[in-house]
């Protein structure tokens, strides 16, 4: 049976995202608002790490799930992925070198044949380097750095993290000039404006916050020689953790708000920053939640993911 052409065309990674992001964005009002009410399935769907659904679970679920360390699988895979797409761009613009066939053939599965170029490559390449060193950096981190519990995700979380990475590197590239044939071409390049050197400058102060909150997470476990001693959760301090309960993920959500504005008006990565936002707030939520219930003397005026406001 052949498939139909227009779902061939169809543009995935929008409607993969798009999916993802209503999926999770339903299970988190549930979850939030009738948590009491529902299957343990879908709490166990959306609820790991700390913050894991702790009553009798569905026997189906046990064999789908594995450690919270898995996570660093997707930080190798999207190292080397994100650098090879960075490195195929710089030659495509500054070394006169081709875009492979099935590079496009590639970029026109995930976000269609009918793709235009947008934006300037001067742009697509600062976004691309920006988001390569966040992947090496998180890959640093998850294998050197932080100290796991014995926690367990899904397979279902497993595999969101491979998506996301998959599509957000494509994203970048899918509507940059010459890998996408229509719209501005490699010649009309703008520059930078000053709105995206001060994006850039914001990602880079979030990125070097990011990377103090996870070595303020690590040390929690750790004794003065930095040999590991527990991995159970503790109240953080310092840096970004005076004002928020998930400063990581507000340096998370500050640096892909970044990136969009490096990348406006990719409409690709505009279905990559909901996906973002919506994963990170939710997770923000359940993070700040799960504290205020564990740790009677938790600071009342910490915030969930905005300082001095929620």
């Amino acid at each position: 049976m052949e498939v139909p052409p227009v779902l061939l065309d169809l543009p995935h990674l929008k409607v993969t995202l798009g999916i993802m992001t209503l999926t999770t964005l339903v299970l988190g009002v549930l979850v939030n608002l009738i948590e009491p009410y529902l299957p343990a399935f879908v709490i166990q769907a959306l609820r790991y790490g700390k913050f894991a659904y702790r009553g009798p679970k569905q026997s189906w679920i046990k064999p789908i799930e594995i450690p919270k360390s898995s996570f660093k699988h997707f930080y190798y895979f999207a190292a080397f992925y994100t650098s090879y797409i960075t490195y195929l761009t710089f030659f495509v613009y500054y070394g006169n070198a081709a875009v492979p066939h099935w590079f496009v053939k590639y970029l026109d599965l995930l976000a269609s044949s009918k793709r235009e170029a947008t934006i300037s490559s001067s742009r697509v390449l600062v976004a691309l380097v920006l988001f390569s060193l966040q992947c090496w950096r998180r890959l640093y981190e998850t294998t050197c750095v932080s100290v796991f519990s014995s926690g367990k995700i899904n397979i279902a979380q497993y595999l969101a993290g491979f998506f996301h990475y998959i599509f957000a590197a494509a994203a970048i590239v899918a509507e940059a000039p010459v890998f996408a044939l229509k719209g501005k071409s490699a010649s009309e390049n703008d520059g930078l404006s000053v709105g995206s050197v001060l994006a850039v400058g914001i990602f880079l102060w979030a990125f070097i916050h990011q990377y103090r909150c996870a070595l303020i997470l690590a040390n929690l476990r750790k004794d003065s020689k930095g040999k590991v001693v527990t991995t159970k959760h503790q109240i953080p301090v310092g840096d970004w953790f005076e004002v928020v309960s998930s400063p990581h993920l507000l340096a998370e959500m500050l640096m892909y708000i970044c990136l969009t504005i490096l990348l406006w008006p990719n409409s690709c990565w505009m279905f990559i920053l909901v996906w973002v936002l919506t994963n990170q707030i939710e997770t923000a939520l359940l993070s700040h939640w799960w504290y205020k219930e564990t740790f009677k003397d938790y600071p009342q005026d910490r915030k969930a993911l905005i300082p001095w406001i929620y």
